[in-house]
């Protein structure tokens, strides 16, 4: 991860998911229960993984996407989640 926040008094959550991957605090979506069961039922019917939003996260960090590039996606994600 980069930086300790345990050093500054603020520790950083370390989730242990069942297939055994670990998910950071610092990674987690926020949101209200039902808004995250439904991101997180779109994923797993969707084959997401911590990998693919990590890998996503780290591509995204070199080279941002443009609005067209995220706009779809996004679009993809609410109306998927809602429906």
């Amino acid at each position: 991860m980069g930086f300790d926040f345990g050093e500054i008094g603020n520790p950083n959550p370390c989730i242990l998911l069942d297939n055994g991957d670990i998910v950071w605090g610092c990674q987690t979506w926020w949101g209200s229960e039902e808004k995250m069961n439904k991101v997180l039922d779109w994923c797993r019917n969707n084959g997401v993984t911590i990998e693919d939003v990590r890998m996503a996260d780290e591509i995204a960090r070199v080279k941002p996407p443009t609005p067209n590039e995220v706009e779809p996606f996004s679009r993809q994600v609410a109306e998927d989640s809602n429906g």
